[in-house]
């Protein structure tokens, strides 16, 4: 690949991290609803993260960002989830469970395995908790301590494979 279109990924992965975090920032401090606008910078965003993500080959944000996209475009229509997937409590018992397992294997030192369950911790933190809020199951506070979570058990791995776009995105996020 050229040095120009590595560049072009690179923006494109910055825009993206820009887009989420802005609309992140007007939807916590109330300057925007859940609506539309919302929707469409974090399809925008998913988008431009899910292009760089492919290109370096991270699993976590494109399985995580394919979600994203279509939660809320799902949303973006007003169309409306007919399925609760999940409930609160049982999401809150499967985080701390492999929040305890990724525990487990640091004490036995397997990083990688570590850094494996923190990663896909995340994905499934902020997948679901993206769900929940999108189809009024949880409110935004409950939505904000997710979002701390989530973000926390990305950036290890993330660092390691050199996705800086995900890892500023997500220190930023927390």
């Amino acid at each position: 690949m050229h040095y120009y279109e590595i560049l072009i990924l690179e923006t494109i992965g910055w825009l993206g991290s820009i887009l989420f975090i802005g609309a992140y920032f007007l939807l916590s401090s109330r300057i925007i609803k859940k609506d539309s606008l919302y929707y469409m910078f974090n399809i925008i965003g998913a988008l431009f993260i899910l292009t760089v993500s492919i290109y370096k080959n991270t699993m976590q944000p494109i399985i995580l960002n394919l979600f994203w996209i279509y939660f809320s475009y799902v949303a973006y229509k007003k169309n409306v989830f007919k399925y609760t997937l999940i409930n609160v409590k049982l999401f809150n018992i499967l985080i701390f469970s492999a929040l305890f397992f990724s525990f487990i294997s640091l004490i036995l030192t397997q990083y990688s395995l570590t850094l494996d369950i923190l990663a896909w911790t995340s994905v499934f933190t902020f997948v679901t908790s993206y769900y929940l809020y999108s189809t009024h199951k949880i409110e935004l506070h409950q939505f904000n301590i997710y979002n701390f979570i989530a973000p926390l058990t990305l950036i290890p791995k993330m660092y390691v494979f050199e996705n800086y776009q995900v890892v500023v995105l997500e220190v930023v996020w927390v």
